[in-house]
């Protein structure tokens, strides 16, 4: 039983942890940023995908927490560049 309750506690507080981080993070990413710039504040990407053929590009990061699920957080590029930073939603706004 102890046990148990250690595992519930211990899932309680992991699922606060890291949200908030990520989305402090993605607040950063202005327009006009460079791809080595966009690395410095987010990491590498979990993935990347063509957006169009003029050469915009999303980048694609993905946070996963127990408390919100996973969220989906993005940023457009085109030729090395910032054109759309994330959308942040309502729930995380300051």
């Amino acid at each position: 039983m102890k046990k148990f309750i250690f595992l519930m506690a211990f899932l309680n507080l992991t699922a606060y942890a890291g949200t908030p981080d990520v989305w402090d993070q993605a607040r950063k990413l202005k327009v006009g940023m460079t791809e080595k710039e966009v690395n410095e504040v987010m990491g590498r990407p979990y993935q990347a995908e063509n957006v169009d053929k003029d050469g915009t590009y999303r980048w694609v990061w993905v946070d996963v927490n127990l408390k919100t699920g996973s969220q989906k957080i993005s940023a457009e590029l085109k030729n090395g560049t910032v054109v759309s930073t994330p959308f942040i939603p309502d729930w995380y706004r300051n």
